[in-house]
């Protein structure tokens, strides 16, 4: 994984994949962390695991993740928040995360086929 936040939304090196557990991170931090996560143009996946984001922090990802259609994982265990806020973000992600995998499918069936015309 990849490790870095990109507050302003541009990341030079196209960050996918952040991993913030175990950072403090509360819901003053978790505040702005937002802002970059829902305008990120590259970010597939975060990891907030052992922060204390409570309820009102899940609500506050959970909207931002709602405004990235690129995030397909967003972990938040042991964050203090609800099993609603945790429930509507995995029923937010799961169809996301079936569309890449069926385009993934795609993809690899393509490639084969493009081989086997060689």
């Amino acid at each position: 994984m990849q490790y870095g936040v990109c507050g302003s939304g541009t990341c030079p090196q196209g960050l996918v994949d952040v991993d913030l557990s175990g950072n403090q991170i509360t819901l003053e931090g978790l505040r702005g962390l937002a802002e970059g996560i829902a305008s990120s143009a590259t970010l597939a996946a975060i990891v907030l695991d052992n922060n204390d984001l409570r309820t009102e922090g899940g609500k506050e990802l959970l909207h931002a993740v709602d405004r990235n259609k690129g995030i397909v994982v967003c972990s938040m265990e042991n964050t203090n928040t609800s099993d609603q806020i945790r429930m509507a973000m995995e029923a937010l992600l799961e169809p996301r995360r079936k569309l890449r995998d069926k385009l993934h499918a795609q993809q690899q069936q393509q490639q084969q086929q493009q081989q086997q015309h060689q």
